[in-house]
């Protein structure tokens, strides 16, 4: 029986398996992070609450938020609760780190209000 040489490398590789000349260690999900949020709402009107949520890849311990135009206007907690007085559209920021990475996603005009007096 005569074997052809794709056959012969496919039972090589079967056999002995793949070998990586760099046998560091794949890095861990929590070894890098990359900042990611969303809100439960994103049109408004002025005075409501709106909940934001930390999505963020790679396990963060470490969050700086800025609200732009919101109250407050910044935040070091996970899951932050903003009010916005005026009406307008605003950009969100939020910055992770976990002591490894750090990452920063900014969106202008997440958040849209609308002025309760302009219903």
């Amino acid at each position: 029986m005569k074997l052809s040489n794709l056959t012969v490398l496919l039972l090589m590789i079967l056999l002995f398996g793949c070998s990586d000349d760099n046998n560091e260690p794949e890095p861990s999900n929590s070894e890098y992070v990359l900042a990611n949020f969303n809100a439960d709402e994103t049109l408004i009107q002025t005075r409501e609450v709106v909940h934001f949520a930390d999505i963020s890849y790679g396990e963060p311990n470490d969050w700086n938020w800025t609200f732009e135009g919101g109250s407050p206007s910044t935040s070091n907690t996970k899951n932050p609760a903003v009010t916005y007085a005026d009406g307008g559209s605003y950009q969100v920021t939020l910055k992770v780190s976990n002591g490894n990475s750090e990452d920063t996603k900014t969106v202008t005009n997440f958040i849209t209000v609308i002025k309760v007096n302009d219903l």
